[in-house]
């Protein structure tokens, strides 16, 4: 998919209410790519720009994100692989071979692979996609306050 209306259609599709908590986020996208996830925390040593990463394989898909980045960063890196998988892209254009490599120390000798996205600093239309998709689905982890007025807000 590569027209940026869709990212509306995926959200509307996972049917989320107002507010949900990563978990339950997790669970959805799970039902709708039809395998587990598993996140992995992982260092982010020799990641260079790279913040996050989706590993696809037969059975399971790995979301890799950074420690050393704000637990909000990761959140927004995790929903940034989360919009690749629910777009369902494929390839991944941000890596190269030196980056794989210092990645793929992360998961091990996993088998399986079908695909892989990174999230960096790229901006084709792939990424582009994900991360209007990263930002529509944390507006959903963390709702704003929309029961109070400006005036209430500021003490007005």
């Amino acid at each position: 998919m590569s027209d940026l209306a869709n990212v509306d259609s995926v959200i509307l599709s996972l049917q989320l209410p107002d507010a949900i908590d990563m978990h339950s986020l997790i669970a959805r996208v799970e039902a709708a790519y039809g395998k587990k996830l598993q996140l992995t925390p992982v260092s982010g040593k020799g990641w260079g720009k790279t913040t996050g990463l989706w590993v696809d394989t037969v059975e399971v898909g790995f979301i890799l994100y950074r420690t050393c980045d704000p637990v909000i960063y990761q959140q927004h890196s995790i929903c940034h692989e989360l919009g690749h998988i629910l777009l369902r892209h494929t390839g991944c254009t941000v890596l190269n071979e030196k980056s794989a490599k210092n990645l793929f120390q992360s998961i091990g000798r996993k088998k399986g692979v079908a695909s892989l996205l990174a999230r960096g600093n790229d901006r084709n239309i792939q990424e582009i996609e994900a991360e209007t998709l990263a930002f529509k689905l944390a507006e959903k982890l963390h709702p704003p306050y929309s029961d109070s007025s400006i005036d209430e807000v500021f003490g007005l």
